[in-house]
């Protein structure tokens, strides 16, 4: 069952507690159950912290997080997370590393190499299943990932810039690839992005956050139905949506100036 986010006052630093270095002010934010949300903002604005304590990575100084109604208190295997760097574990195949966390879950042999192979299916990774990380490109890489993260079937997927170090041609690819399973599995998704094209193609709501230490200082709804099309990118709305964000993000690194 898909699940959602409620942050509640969440604040956060890095360091002892008398030379903190402050990252995130008091943030709140409702992310519905089934909802795509990308979160931009300059660098360093505490995206990725925010992110990494959705997942249970790091635990909030101040606030709570609660996802379906259980407050965050670490990892679980109901958030899946995929990171910029592939983080495939070289000495595994595609199945392999896609079979791990399905193992991991005491699934059964048979039920393992099924639901492996049907993930694999559904990012286009048919006839790679015998290859090792070397061997595969950088889209091939991520695509492995997804369908790792995928296949244990979490209700929360978070994705931290999982395009950012791709070519443009296929983090395009990908992001058609990502959307037509999202629509198809329906998980509730948080995307971290810098690119705002890449945000609001992808996204149902995006989130612009204000300069370290961040919080949220808009919410825009992407009001453009599913399935989309590259050609959504050139309509007066979308370049309307851009260039409000891009206008708030400016708006912060002048502040920071």
């Amino acid at each position: 069952m898909t699940k959602s986010i409620s942050i509640r006052n969440v604040a956060h630093g890095f360091g002892p507690t008398k030379s903190e270095v402050p990252v995130l002010e008091p943030t709140s934010l409702e992310i519905d159950a089934g909802e795509f949300v990308c979160v931009l903002g300059p660098s360093g604005c505490g995206k990725t912290t925010l992110m990494n304590m959705v997942a249970g990575l790091v635990l909030p100084r101040e606030g709570e997080i609660d996802v379906g109604g259980e407050i965050v208190k670490g990892p679980s295997p109901a958030r899946g997370v995929i990171f910029q760097e592939f983080a495939l574990m070289p000495w595994k195949t595609v199945l392999g590393n896609i079979d791990f966390g399905l193992r991991m879950k005491g699934v059964p042999r048979a039920e393992r190499r099924r639901i492996a192979q049907h993930h694999i299916d559904l990012v286009g990774l048919s006839g790679s299943e015998d290859l090792y990380p070397r061997q595969l490109s950088g889209g091939m890489k991520q695509r492995t990932a997804i369908a790792r993260a995928y296949a244990v079937e979490p209700e929360v997927l978070l994705m931290d810039e999982p395009f950012g170090a791709l070519d443009a041609q296929t983090r395009a690819v990908l992001q058609d690839d990502l959307l037509k399973s999202w629509q198809q599995l329906g998980q509730t998704v948080m995307f971290i992005t810098h690119d705002l094209d890449e945000a609001f193609y992808l996204a149902s709501r995006v989130l612009v956050m204000s300069k370290r230490p961040g919080t949220i200082v808009a919410d825009i709804k992407v009001d453009i139905p599913y399935p989309r099309t590259p050609e959504i990118r050139f309509t007066e709305q979308f370049t309307e949506m851009k260039a409000q964000a891009w206008q708030l993000i400016e708006a912060q690194h002048n502040a920071a100036a």
